[in-house]
């Protein structure tokens, strides 16, 4: 499963079917108006294990792929509007 990142967001339990939403963070930076609310969540939810014909349960998604490249989305805004430059953070490899 590879939603984009408003389609399955882990930062609010807000749920819409409709993919007209907007993020908070871009008012008045730019006018976009095409996220979801949590539009996948629904199929993780109901599809997120299969019961085998002995009774077990597996897991059906073996990765869950969030897209941070979706236009305007939370990843975007705090990388390139927010003061936060990401590389800074990462921990030095020696």
């Amino acid at each position: 499963m590879a939603p984009p990142e408003s389609y399955l967001d882990p930062f609010t339990s807000l749920y819409d079917r409709s993919l007209l939403h907007t993020y908070p963070e871009w008012e008045g930076i730019i006018d976009f108006a095409y996220h979801g609310a949590n539009s996948y969540a629904p199929w993780l939810a109901k599809y997120g294990t299969t019961v085998m014909p002995d009774g077990s349960k597996v897991d059906t998604f073996d990765l869950v792929m969030i897209q941070l490249y979706e236009t305007y989305s939370h990843a975007d805004y705090y990388i390139t509007q927010a003061p936060y430059y990401p590389v800074k953070y990462r921990q030095s490899p020696v």
